[in-house]
């Protein structure tokens, strides 16, 4: 079931994702109230990150890294009082959630660390996945805003924990696309139909969710972006340098 949301939830950044989770929202008959670095002509488009902070009791953040959640957070960081839960959704490294999640919690606020997999096609389908961490309390509250975008919610531990989560999961997808399309070189090279490869691999334990959705984009050369590449290499740059890399 459900649950009912009585206070104003605000979307920062509308990019592939966000913009999919303010409608969802919208959907379900909640007040939304949304900022991006680029005005967009969207209802309820604020003139400040801080103007939304004043408005919303909610703050759904989706940014691109880790230098731009510091400064989001530092932005609307005077405007934040205990009637505020943030939801910090990009895919940073733990040690900037942790600082993120201390700069929010200076001001008596919470921060709800929540990077999520499902990609655009989840996100349109309101079935993310998402990852969390951080107070019991606040994550229970928070339900009522995920929910609202989402399949599931696994409850990873403390804060900094469901970013390490993230990170590995998407080094399983990434070593997985990267095979799979090294296999499908091979096969094309060969001369054997890629729908062949196809076919074989519904059948063979190694094939995947992932799979089911890229190879198919693959053979039909469909490449418009889901997610970031850039994004995804930055995850495993920040747990090789441990610090900061919108």
């Amino acid at each position: 079931m459900k649950r009912t949301i009585r206070k104003s939830v605000g979307i920062i950044g509308l990019g592939i994702i966000g913009r999919r989770i303010a409608d969802h929202l919208r959907h379900q008959g909640l007040s939304v109230f949304v900022w991006n670095r680029t005005p967009k002509p969207v209802p309820n488009f604020v003139g400040s990150p801080s103007e939304l902070a004043q408005t919303c009791n909610y703050l759904q953040v989706f940014v691109s890294d880790d230098d731009a959640l510091m400064r989001m957070i530092q932005t609307i960081s005077m405007a934040l009082t205990p009637r505020h839960i943030v939801i910090a959704h990009p895919t940073v490294s733990p040690e900037t959630m942790r600082e993120a999640a201390g700069l929010v919690e200076r001001r008596g606020a919470r921060l709800v660390e929540a990077p999520f997999t499902g990609s655009k096609l989840g996100a349109e389908k309101g079935q993310l996945v998402y990852y969390v961490s951080g107070d019991e309390a606040a994550i229970e509250e928070a339900t009522a805003v995920t929910q609202a975008s989402s399949k599931a919610i696994v409850n990873i531990g403390a804060i900094g924990e469901a970013s390490i989560i993230k990170i590995a999961t998407n080094m399983v997808t990434a070593a997985s696309v990267q095979g799979a399309a090294e296999a499908m070189a091979i096969v094309h090279y060969s001369g054997i139909p890629l729908e062949k490869f196809l076919d074989a691999l519904k059948q063979n334990a190694s094939n995947s969710g992932t799979l089911d959705l890229k190879v198919p984009q693959i053979i039909a050369a469909d490449f418009k972006p889901h997610f970031s590449v850039k994004q995804h290499a930055q995850g495993y740059a920040d747990r090789e340098s441990d610090g900061p890399t919108l």
